[in-house]
C-alpha cells in the first residue's frame, strides 16, 4: 500500500479556560483511517471547518498530528532515518488554493519552478532545462512565460505554474487543497482535466481536498466524508453519491442537484 493513514487525531488546546471552561481542547480530527493506492485518487469533502485542510497538512508532514501513524510504503514516517524522510518529502507534494499565495513575487516563473529541484534532486543543469519544458508542455504553458513574474499571469496559468512546480519532483502523491475554488467557472473544468491527464500521464495518487461534492464526484475513486474532524461516511465514490447513508452527505448532495 502506498499510504496508510491510521488513528489520527489532531487537538489544540484552548487559548483561554475562562472563555471555554471544562475544554481543554478543540477537536480538528478524531480517528481518521484511510489508505490509498498507486494510480488513485482519495476525495475528502466537508464544509468550512471540518478537518478537511488540517488532514491535507497532516499527510503531507506540515502538521503533527496528537496521535495516529502515517505510514508511507508500509514505515512510520516518523521513525524514517533521514534518507527516506527526505524521499518522502521529494515524494509527496501541494497544489494550494491560492496560486498567487503560494508563490515567492519577486521570481521569475522559471526561478519558481527550477528551485524544488534545486533543493531536493541532483541533477544536471541540461536536465533541468529538460524537465522544466517537459513539464511546461505537460501542463499547457508556453516557454515565454519562465521570464514572468507571479504578479504578470493570470489566475488560471499561475495554477499551471503551481501545478508544474510540483511535478517537478515527479513524485508519487499530490495533495490538491481545493485547487480550483479561487479560480473562475470557465477555468476549473480546464484545471480539473489537467490534473486528470497528468494523472493517467505519470500514474501519480491524489488526496484531493474540496467542498464541493460534485468536483469529488468527477476526480475521485474513492470517498471521504468529513464533519467536525469525523468521518460520517466513507466508500467508493459512486456508492456514496448513489446511495448516501448520512443525513450530512445528502445535504451536500442536495446543493448540487
Amino acid at each position: 500500500m502506498l499510504l496508510e493513514v491510521k488513528n489520527i487525531d489532531k487537538h489544540y488546546p484552548y487559548l483561554s479556560r475562562r472563555l471555554f471552561p471544562g475544554k481543554k481542547s478543540f477537536v480538528a480530527l478524531e480517528n481518521i483511517n484511510f489508505t490509498l493506492e498507486s494510480g488513485k485518487t482519495l476525495g475528502v469533502v466537508g464544509e468550512s471547518g471540518s478537518g478537511k485542510s488540517t488532514l491535507g497538512g497532516i499527510v503531507g508532514d506540515l502538521r503533527k498530528p496528537s496521535q495516529g501513524e502515517i505510514l508511507y510504503k508500509g514505515k512510520n514516517i516518523e521513525n524514517m532515518t533521514k534518507e527516506e524522510y527526505r524521499l518522502y518529502r521529494r515524494n509527496v507534494q501541494f497544489v494550494f488554493q491560492s496560486p498567487q499565495e503560494s508563490m515567492n513575487p519577486g521570481y521569475s516563473i522559471k526561478k519558481i519552478l527550477r528551485e524544488p529541484m534545486d533543493i531536493l534532486l541532483e541533477l544536471g543543469e541540461r536536465q533541468k532545462e529538460e524537465r522544466i519544458a517537459t513539464t511546461l508542455e505537460m501542463v499547457g504553458l508556453e516557454r515565454a512565460i519562465l521570464l514572468k513574474k507571479p504578479r504578470e499571469i493570470s489566475g488560471g496559468q499561475a495554477q499551471r505554474v503551481v501545478i508544474a512546480r510540483s511535478l517537478m519532483l515527479r513524485p508519487e502523491i499530490l495533495i490538491c487543497d481545493e485547487p480550483t475554488s479561487a479560480l473562475d467557472v470557465s477555468i476549473q473544468a480546464q484545471i480539473l482535466n489537467l490534473l486528470k491527464q497528468v494523472q493517467r500521464d505519470l500514474g501519480m495518487s491524489y488526496l484531493f481536498i474540496s467542498h464541493n461534492i460534485a468536483l469529488i464526484n468527477y476526480m475521485s475513486d474513492e470517498l471521504m466524508v468529513l464533519y467536525k474532524g469525523r468521518v460520517v461516511e466513507q466508500g467508493s465514490t459512486q456508492q456514496v453519491i448513489l446511495s448516501p447513508k448520512e443525513e450530512y452527505t445528502k445535504s451536500l448532495l442536495s446543493f448540487v442537484q
